[in-house]
């Protein structure tokens, strides 16, 4: 059985790399990053917390302090939601929820050499079209998986925003060499600024109904990583953890299977709205030994 590849609870952060960026704040003594940010739908500002000590992150009266900081003034309507960057082993406290979790995939067995399903990179309007509608698809599911159903007008933004970038690939499965029928976009010139790490992002995976899943998701994930291998950086893509009670156990099994897969946790970004925190108490640190 293989084992799953676990990264370090809190990996070495520089700090000083975000001297000149006003989003150094101190909380109880201790230096966190965190910024307002601006919700998809432009009305609610969202309080986005990069790095705090695990003293910070498992302590809601401590985040709902550092979130008072990044937006003060800010009316009880335009809040949004205070969103952590944690990190794998550290269980973060209610009222905040699991919201995504990042993996990179390393190993331990290789993927295949070659496809045994053509795949090539989307070159041309009519296909880019095609892939505009599957992600325009995923990011519908991922908001109403989350509790967030998405704007249109947002989603459209976003959609528009990934297709333009100069390092998006998106690469088409073709069975048979037919039509396309699923897709892998990447952006190839990613960057972390915390960790300060280059990387390809796995913006999304999705597979046509009606077709091998299973199948055409490997043959997209081993063309990915070999893209991601060539540029020499890591391939990192992300699971989104439905708010929904019945469908969080299946949610969590993904992950688990991603890990028995050659996939690592990178980090963890769980989310509340900001005025729950209003009813939250203090709680320590618990260390948990596989995501849920």
């Amino acid at each position: 059985m293989t084992e799953p590849h676990i990264a370090p609870a809190e990996p070495p952060i520089d700090l000083q790399r975000f001297a000149d960026t006003g989003l150094l704040r101190t909380v109880r003594g201790l230096t966190c990053v965190a910024g307002a940010s601006t919700d998809p739908s432009g009305v609610r500002v969202d309080c986005l917390v990069e790095y705090a000590p695990v003293a910070v992150l498992t302590d809601p009266v401590a985040l709902a302090e550092l979130a008072r900081q990044v937006t003060p003034g800010i009316e009880a309507g335009a809040r949004g939601d205070l969103v952590v960057r944690g990190w794998y082993g550290i269980e973060l406290p209610a009222p905040l929820r699991r919201d995504l979790t990042y993996l990179t995939l390393n190993g331990p067995a290789p993927l295949p050499a070659s496809p045994r399903i053509p795949i090539e990179p989307s070159r041309g309007p009519d296909t880019d079209a095609l892939v505009a509608d599957w992600l325009t698809t995923a990011f519908v599911r991922g908001g109403r998986a989350q509790g967030r159903p998405a704007d249109s007008a947002a989603v459209r933004t976003i959609v528009r925003g990934i297709l333009d970038a100069p390092d998006r690939i998106s690469l088409l499965a073709r069975p048979g060499g037919g039509a396309p029928v699923a897709h892998a976009t990447l952006l190839t010139d990613s960057y972390d600024d915390l960790l300060g790490a280059d990387f390809v992002e796995l913006v999304d995976i999705l597979v046509a109904d009606g077709h091998d899943q299973r199948t055409l998701t490997a043959e997209l994930v081993g063309a990915a990583d070999r893209h991601a291998r060539s540029l020499g950086r890591p391939l990192v893509g992300n699971v989104i953890h439905d708010h929904r009670p019945e469908e969080r156990e299946r949610t969590g099994a993904v992950v688990a299977r991603l890990l028995g897969q050659g996939w690592q946790i990178r980090d963890e970004y769980w989310r509340c709205p900001f005025d729950d925190l209003s009813t939250a108490r203090g709680d320590s640190a618990r260390r948990v030994e596989a995501p849920r």
